[in-house]
């Protein structure tokens, strides 16, 4: 019988740090042509949401992992800039979400048990759960039963008023 190996065989660029970071830049410009090619739309409910806070004075931030040239654009060109005091994004320096809503408290001058995060997956529900910030689920690409550990969770931002947000805290 032939010998054959347990565990696939390795590839030769494996350790070749060259190849690596070439392939991640050609990944990372592929990802810019198709990120600039695509037009962003406010949820539902969320252009109410944010008339609503700013109309009360509640101050917003925008966390992104997106460079601050690229989000400006994006958000400009969504027509939201408007409901945002202060972004957080890659400039920032924040590696992990939780530094980023730690780093928007700061921004905007709130302690994180006095902020609300809007999340859509489980890992940001807990990562605005450690920084101590109050989590609003927004339930749709997950189950709701991923994300139990959230403070409120909701289908749509339509349905989300200002007194649940109130009831929070």
């Amino acid at each position: 019988l032939p010998y054959l190996p347990l565990s696939p065989p390795i590839s030769p660029y494996l350790d070749d740090w060259g190849v690596a970071q070439a392939l991640s830049y050609e990944f990372c410009e592929a990802l810019g042509r198709r990120f600039s090619s695509y037009a962003f739309e406010p949820r539902p409910g969320a252009v109410r949401l944010l008339t609503l806070l700013n109309e009360y004075q509640v101050p917003c931030c925008l966390c992104s992992e997106l460079d601050e040239r690229s989000l400006s654009d994006k958000v400009e060109a969504a027509d939201m800039a408007r409901f945002f005091q202060a972004s957080i994004c890659a400039e920032d320096g924040a590696e992990t979400a939780e530094q980023a809503y730690l780093a928007s408290c700061v921004k905007l001058r709130r302690p994180p048990a006095r902020c609300v995060v809007f999340e859509d997956s489980p890992q940001g529900v807990s990562s605005a759960k450690e920084a101590l910030a109050k989590a609003v689920a927004l339930v749709g690409k997950h189950p709701a039963y991923e994300m139990m550990h959230a403070d409120l969770r909701i289908s749509s931002l339509e349905d989300l008023t200002l007194m649940a947000i109130r009831e929070l805290f």
